[in-house]
């Protein structure tokens, strides 16, 4: 049986994959709202956490596991960092949101919209997207 994200990104499995010190600050940045661009898309999330730098955060599925990176110091030799629990409290905050609209499920209707734009206006969207993004 295929795992789903949902099954295998959960409280506690964040506290399980993290060292005591990194879950403190990790919940320290997803309370200051460090978490910026959550994206979920299939079986994967991403997103980009403020720090020193701006970082980004991966997670997915690889053969029934989930699988991790962070572009941080520490995420680049495979240490599941702050910022790697910060991403994944604010993604399982969001699977609480209100109206019951998930990451995914807005994500789809993003690309759902893109579809059925005309050349120009998509030019538009992605330039003014461009304009906003770090």
């Amino acid at each position: 049986m295929k795992e789903k994200l949902a099954d295998l990104l959960t409280l506690h499995s964040l506290v399980d994959m993290s060292v005591e010190r990194s879950f403190a600050c990790g919940g320290d940045y997803f309370s200051s709202g460090y978490v910026r661009s959550l994206a979920e898309y299939g079986d994967s999330v991403s997103a980009r956490v403020l720090g020193n730098y701006v970082y980004e955060v991966r997670f997915w599925i690889n053969e029934n596991s989930l699988m991790y990176s962070c572009t941080c110091p520490m995420g680049d030799r495979g240490v599941f960092c702050k910022h790697c629990v910060a991403t994944g409290l604010e993604w399982l905050d969001m699977r609480k949101s209100v109206e019951g609209r998930k990451p995914d499920k807005v994500m789809k209707e993003i690309e759902q919209y893109l579809r059925g734009c005309r050349h120009k206006e998509l030019t538009e969207v992605i330039m003014h997207q461009a304009l906003s993004d770090e």
